[in-house]
């Protein structure tokens, strides 16, 4: 695991990372998902990589998993508030508000994230370039 990060990753986290996967900052939180049915909460960890965010419920029974590419986050807010900060976005039309981050560096993780979001943005962009381009038309041999 030390191998992916110089941050220290519990153990249990290790199942949700990919193999290539740099883990950048972890924070505790609450996590409000407004979807058309209602809002669920859930208190958890949210761990930034280099890829994605990806937010891990407190309890393994409730089996919640949310993974969030970076470069499909959309709308990206943070703002301290009375108990805490907090982050919104928006991501597959749901609108994730992650509260009650009271860890020292809430600030630089918000700022961490718009940053490593900037660069996987920038990475995408150069890999559907390469894929877009059009290939030349293959010589013809003469018969």
């Amino acid at each position: 695991m030390s191998g992916r990060s110089t941050l220290h990753v519990p153990q249990r986290f290790a199942s949700y990372l990919a193999g290539t996967e740099r883990v950048l900052a972890i924070v505790q939180t609450t996590r409000d998902l407004d979807k058309l049915a209602g809002v669920a909460t859930h208190s958890g960890t949210l761990i930034l990589t280099d890829r994605r965010l990806i937010f891990v419920a407190a309890f393994p029974d409730e089996g919640v998993v949310g993974y969030y590419p970076l470069p499909a986050i959309e709308h990206l807010d943070g703002a301290r508030s009375l108990l805490g900060w907090q982050i919104s976005f928006e991501h597959a039309r749901d609108v994730l508000h992650f509260k009650w981050i009271t860890a020292p560096n809430a600030r630089a993780f918000y700022r961490a994230i718009r940053d490593q979001q900037k660069v996987a943005r920038r990475e995408a962009k150069k890999v559907q370039t390469r894929v877009s381009k059009p290939v030349p038309p293959s010589h013809r041999r003469a018969a």
